[in-house]
This record gives structure tokens, C-alpha cells and sequence, in this order.
């Protein structure tokens, strides 16, 4: 598995973090730890974050979320990222996938 870690504060939007799409088993696990009060969702992308000719489309994983939260995605994307959308506080997004074995 690799492990990625991002944090974001107030309102704004976090790293993009590519995730192999390629790999098995195609599922991404995330969580998110909010400290204070913060307001966000988890999205992701299919397209290739990679092509800086496009601009990707991001889809809702979790949204208007304002406590901590984990899920999964069982289906390949090409990244996935946090968006602080309201609030003063802080969001940490932690992402898991798996690798080729």
C-alpha cells in the first residue's frame, strides 16, 4: 500500500494526490480528521491530472462534511483531493491504495 497525506486550513483546495489507476485492487481508501470548524468534501478525478491541456473534472466522493470521516473508492480514479469549502479549522486527508503485487 502506499500511504498519502495532506492537510489543508479554512477554506481552500488540497494537493492533487495521483493515485495509480492501474494498479489491483483498485480500491482507495480515505479518511479525513478535521480540528476546529471546517466544512469539506472529497473528490476525485478521472481524467489525467498529468495532461496539463485539460482541466479535470472532479466528482464528490463526501460532501459538506464537518466531522471526521473515512471511506473508499472501489472503482479506479486518476487522483483524488480534499476541498475546504466554509470554516476556520483544518482538514487532514490520508489516502490508501493499493499496489501491484
Amino acid at each position: 500500500m502506499r500511504r498519502m497525506v495532506d492537510n489543508i486550513t479554512a477554506v481552500a483546495v488540497g494537493k492533487t494526490l495521483p493515485i495509480d489507476w492501474t494498479a489491483a485492487p483498485r480500491t482507495v481508501s480515505w479518511s479525513a480528521v478535521v480540528t476546529g470548524t471546517e466544512t469539506y468534501n472529497i473528490e476525485y478525478t478521472l481524467d489525467d491530472v498529468f495532461d496539463s491541456t485539460i482541466t479535470p473534472t472532479w466528482f464528490a466522493a463526501a460532501t459538506g462534511q464537518t466531522n471526521n470521516q473515512a471511506g473508499s473508492i472501489a472503482f479506479p480514479i486518476s487522483a483524488i483531493r480534499v476541498n475546504g469549502t466554509a470554516g476556520t479549522g483544518a482538514v487532514r486527508l490520508t489516502v490508501l491504495e493499493g499496489l501491484k503485487g
